[in-house]
């Protein structure tokens, strides 16, 4: 087989200064051509990928450990300059897709349980705020805005007289309606407590009291 004649150095040098003297005219005829031959183009290139999908994945793992920033900023910018176009996608396919989705995610947190309960640990006490201000969203649809206005209404304290100023923030509660979800204010971990024992009752907290400062009638007993 003839061997293809290597170009000299001064060949080279007239090409590249050919391409960048008449580098968008060149371009324009490439993307003309690609477009007269995108379906086939696209084939070639989907029977190349099948065929040698192995080897690409395995350069690719390589190339994404030796550049993690690089992939890292290529990935952040190919995602800002298709994000709604994206976004779209990804919603048709969940809802699309919903049981399947949640089996996937059910069996891969299982398998990792460990390492998914480590990393959310290690998450948890590296970002305390974070996760603050996103259980706050969550669950009670607060800011922490709204839960530092609802501590200064009750003037830092407890019902109890209890400040709050003296208490870690796991001993500070959001007492909430668990019926109608609607927050009632903020208690200690002690009065929080009580009324959820109580079945937040308020006929049985009276008779409670009633019954500590022993003022119950003498058929108090009988309900």
């Amino acid at each position: 087989m003839p061997t293809q004649p290597t170009l000299s150095k001064l060949q080279k040098d007239k090409k590249r200064e050919y391409r960048i003297k008449h580098r968008d005219k060149i371009l324009a005829k490439q993307r003309e051509w690609y477009a007269a031959n995108k379906e086939e183009q696209r084939k070639k290139h989907k029977e190349w990928y099948e065929k040698n999908r192995d080897k690409v994945c395995e350069k690719q793992k390589e190339d994404r450990l030796k550049n993690p920033e690089k992939y890292k900023e290529r990935s952040k910018k190919l995602y800002r300059k298709h994000r709604e176009k994206r976004l779209e996608y990804h919603k048709k396919y969940n809802a699309k897709n919903k049981d399947k989705i949640a089996k996937r995610r059910k069996e891969y947190y299982y398998k990792n349980k460990s390492k998914y309960n480590e990393r959310s640990s290690t998450y948890r006490k590296n970002n305390p705020d974070k996760v603050w201000k996103t259980y706050l969203q969550w669950t009670y649809n607060m800011t922490t805005k709204d839960y530092k206005i609802l501590i200064l209404s009750q003037r830092s304290k407890c019902v109890c007289g209890q400040s709050f100023t003296e208490l870690p923030r796991k001993k500070i509660h959001i007492d909430h309606d668990h019926a109608t979800g609607k927050v009632r204010g903020i208690l200690c971990d002690s009065c929080n407590h009580t009324i959820g024992m109580a079945k937040e009752n308020p006929k049985r907290l009276r008779r409670l009291a009633d019954y500590l400062e022993g003022c119950l009638p003498p058929d108090g007993w009988r309900g």
